[in-house]
């Protein structure tokens, strides 16, 4: 095993800690791009290869990554997360010891001091499927070691694993102890330890779990935690107040572990973090990263000429904007849509015999092939973008849109059209799909709003205030608070006595 190289830095709070100085050094735009970049090799040869061959070479282009602004953003805000969480937790520093450690007095005296330790900052990353957050976030925590073993640090004996980031997919059924279980399993995989042996007994509390991932997470010296498909804690079976109790779990795991947490999801997330915005801030303090589906601009053409690349038909098909214009139109700027429709109008050239495509096959492709994701395509091509931060906060409306909901005075004009109705309905119910809403769901939320509101005219009002009242209903408690094994009431205990001491303020 070689050693480990470190290196200084100018930034005072980063000198003289090894867990900071162990991590590769900053990284400029110009070259982090050219990090993230992944373009698997391809040669033009291939396109003599016998036709069943062709078609297995398809896949290659669902392997590429193309990096864009987004990314560089992403990276910065993951750095600055995990060495600013590490500044605070230098493990020479004789407070660190006195607050994870032994405890020992600092003076001969005996006296304690123990210093302020600011609340480590993460943040948020929401958009609809197919943007690539998770193949971002992945991309970019490769750029780290996962696990730096410590040996020597200028001169001194420091010999510590350092687990620099975990990624963690939250399960399915939103289960808080399997989320705890996932820890364990995690840094086991990582430092070859038993940890799951030990925390993940059936009858182990969440707060004893609590318990063992902050000693676990100091002894270890996890950089950063990253919680994907955070919306899974809004699709719980009996929905008994999930959110509420999973980010007191949340926030409290971040200040006892006291480290940065980023939590990845759709918009469907937003119900989780929406009614108890001020705790969620708390536990996401860098803000939320919002990503929104490409414009047809530079980017856009930028990532689909990295693609065009990947091309296997006998015939080569030159990419003209044409082309590109009608591949946006039918992909709506989702890179995954983009990647999967050109891969299969390949091969539909190929079946054919035809060994070439044009605008319309993408069409025929996305309309006929891509049935799966056709529902979410059509919410976002009728009710266009979801405005992730207008629905973050659920703020009063403008003056404009009270008027709406809330005229000064009847208006004596005809009442509006059905058809504008109509329209109205129709563009509410599909935002309220893009947030990941189940389509009976959205139309009654709408229809209660129109009800209400028969004259209002701005399908974006209704859609805000529909939300709005859908989450009410989904995190109101129905009853007592049931265990997710069914064995009894689940108390984070851990959250409740953090509060009582100050450590989390409302």
């Amino acid at each position: 095993m070689s050693d480990v190289v470190y290196h200084s830095c100018g930034i005072p709070d980063f000198q003289g800690n090894p867990l900071i100085e162990a991590l590769p050094r900053p990284i400029s735009a110009r070259d982090l791009a050219k990090a993230l970049i992944e373009h698997p090799g391809y040669d033009s040869k291939c396109r003599s290869v016998p036709q069943e061959e062709r078609r297995l070479l398809t896949q290659v282009v669902t392997q590429f990554y193309q990096p864009g602004s987004k990314d560089i953003e992403l990276f910065e805000m993951v750095d600055r997360s995990l060495r600013w969480g590490y500044a605070w937790r230098n493990p020479l520093s004789p407070y660190y010891r006195l607050r994870f450690g032994s405890g020992a007095p600092l003076e001969s005296s005996g006296a304690y001091y123990v210093p302020y330790i600011p609340t480590t900052g993460g943040f948020a990353l929401l958009g609809i499927s197919g943007l690539g957050k998770t193949s971002a976030i992945r991309k970019i925590l490769s750029l780290y070691p996962q696990v730096i073993s410590h040996r020597n640090y200028n001169g001194v004996h420091f010999q510590e694993t350092q687990v620099v980031w975990i990624h963690l997919d939250m399960p399915k059924d939103g289960s808080l102890k399997g989320l705890s279980s996932s820890f364990f399993a995690e840094i086991d995989r990582c430092c070859g330890t038993n940890f799951s042996d030990q925390y993940n007994g059936k009858r182990t509390t969440l707060d004893t779990m609590l318990q063992g991932m902050t000693k676990v997470a100091a002894s270890t010296h996890v950089g950063i935690i990253v919680l994907d498909e955070i919306q899974n804690l809004c699709t719980t079976k009996n929905n008994d107040n999930i959110p509420q109790k999973a980010l007191n779990f949340i926030v409290t795991m971040i200040n006892s572990i006291n480290v940065p947490v980023v939590m990845v999801g759709t918009p469907r997330a937003l119900s989780f973090f929406q009614k108890e915005f001020q705790q969620a801030k708390r536990a996401s303090a860098q803000g939320a990263a919002l990503w929104e589906r490409m414009n047809d601009d530079v980017e856009w053409n930028t990532f689909v000429h990295a693609m065009w690349v990947y091309q296997y038909t006998s015939q080569k098909v030159p990419l003209t904007e044409e082309l590109s214009h009608k591949l946006y139109e039918e992909s709506l700027g989702i890179p995954f849509l983009a990647v999967q429709i050109y891969k299969l109008t390949q091969e539909k050239a190929m079946a054919s015999g035809r060994e070439t495509f044009d605008g319309n096959d993408f069409h025929i492709i996305a309309s006929g092939k891509m049935g799966l994701t056709k529902p979410m395509v059509e919410s976002l091509r009728s009710g266009k973008d979801i405005n992730l931060k207008a629905f973050l906060d659920l703020s009063p409306f403008t003056t404009k849109d009270y008027q709406s909901l809330y005229p000064d005075t009847p208006s004596p004009a005809a009442p509006p059209q059905t058809a504008d109705k109509k329209t109205v309905q129709q563009k509410a119910i599909s935002t309220m799909l893009g947030l990941g809403l189940t389509n009976s769901d959205a139309k009654h939320y709408v229809n209660l709003v129109l009800a209400k509101h028969p004259d209002c005219q701005s399908d974006t009002v209704i859609a805000r205030e529909a939300y709005a009242e859908y989450l009410k209903k989904e995190t109101t408690p129905k009853e007592e608070n049931k265990d997710e094994s069914s064995d009894g009431p689940v108390v984070v205990e851990g959250y409740e006595q953090n509060l009582s001491n100050g450590l989390i303020g409302l």
